[in-house]
């Protein structure tokens, strides 16, 4: 009887044992991209950016960081990293919680300053912004997400104030595409990344934001990237 419930301990063991081993942890990447440009605040709040982060299991790493968008299109970084953890038998469920909970709070406290900052400039680089996150993001391996709090009104290399720009956008789409894809080429593979475009645009500003949507989705979604506005919906255009 005794060697009977050893064996049985040993099978039941192996079984986990192999369970566990066929679970992979992976990464999560999730990049919060806040456009300085208008004057305006950001005003989501800070479980609407961690949203996709939510249900990220414990033996995961996240990695969470924040870009700006100013006139300058090498923009500063943030970075705040927990890689991934045990599992099995060598799992702490109690310490990875702690860990993630201090992740959060942390990258919360580093947004903060960002909800009273009321910086403009003359001019706003946004394009070359996103596109240099989203090609570090096809490098790394995991889940990937893009944020992005912008009206996407371009004002560098391309403006949405030029006369010639704004007619070109809305009756010569390919080309500007071209324009934009010259400026800062995109990786051939983004799939697997989703870009979110978080700010939603004023009555008089929905024409135009409609149409630089066309733009990023002709520009991303050929190389495999999801494009999303806002935190839970998809983008359709037709």
């Amino acid at each position: 009887m005794k060697t009977t419930y050893l064996l049985l301990i040993t099978l039941l063991s192996i079984a986990f044992t192999n369970c566990t081993d066929s679970i992979t942890p992976k990464m999560h990447f999730l990049t919060f991209a806040i456009d300085q440009t208008e004057g305006i605040p950001f005003s989501l709040s800070y479980d609407q950016v961690l949203q996709p982060m939510q249900d990220v299991p414990l033996h995961d790493g996240i990695e969470l960081s924040i870009i700006t968008i100013t006139d300058f299109h090498y923009a500063d970084k943030y970075s705040l990293i927990t890689g991934t953890g045990e599992i099995g038998w060598f799992a702490n469920d109690h310490e990875r919680l702690l860990e993630r909970k201090k992740l959060f709070a942390s990258f919360r406290e580093a947004l903060t300053p960002f909800y009273t900052d009321t910086t403009r400039t003359n001019r706003s680089d946004i394009y070359r912004v996103v596109i240099k996150e989203v090609n570090e993001l096809a490098q790394k391996s995991g889940s990937k997400t893009l944020i992005i709090d912008s009206n996407l009104q371009e004002h560098s290399f391309f403006s949405v104030y030029n006369k010639t720009h704004l007619h070109q956008l809305f009756h010569n789409l390919d080309a500007v595409v071209k324009r934009f894809e010259s400026a800062h080429v995109p990786h051939d593979d983004l799939s697997g990344i989703t870009v979110i475009i978080a700010q939603s645009p004023t009555p008089e500003d929905q024409k135009l934001f409609t149409q630089l949507l066309r733009l990023y989705k002709n520009i991303l979604e050929p190389r495999g990237a999801t494009l999303q506005v806002g935190m839970d919906r998809h983008i359709h255009i037709n």
